[in-house]
């Protein structure tokens, strides 16, 4: 299983459609492949704009992500802008490399 990574979490909400629809597209186009992946941003943006979402804190989505993470054979990540800085993709890089997890870096231009 892989599992799929990008950065999420920003103040422009159109930040935020355009990272999801990159995210949307890698795992359909996995899924197309007959690749079996999960991805928690798709997950938790169902969550996107009601109250609750605001009132889970950050700790509940990297545990989550970590219990998802240890289960996959590779971490992919989608290196769109921000991916370098998110918090959330650093520590999903630094569980898989202290898991040995193999990591593969996905350009945006691969998504198509």
């Amino acid at each position: 299983m892989i599992y799929i990574s990008a950065p999420y979490s920003h103040t422009s909400k159109d930040v935020i459609a355009y990272r999801i629809k990159f995210v949307q597209r890698y795992f359909e186009l996995l899924s197309l492949k007959g690749v079996v992946s999960i991805t928690p941003i798709i997950m938790g943006h169902v969550l996107y704009g009601r109250e609750s979402f605001n009132k889970i804190p950050y700790q509940f989505w990297m545990d989550m992500t970590n219990e998802y993470l240890k289960h996959c054979s590779e971490l992919h990540v989608i290196k769109l802008r921000g991916w370098n800085k998110s918090n959330g993709v650093k520590v999903e890089i630094d569980f898989a490399q202290q898991h040995g997890i193999p990591i593969k870096y996905i350009e945006e231009t691969e998504i198509k």
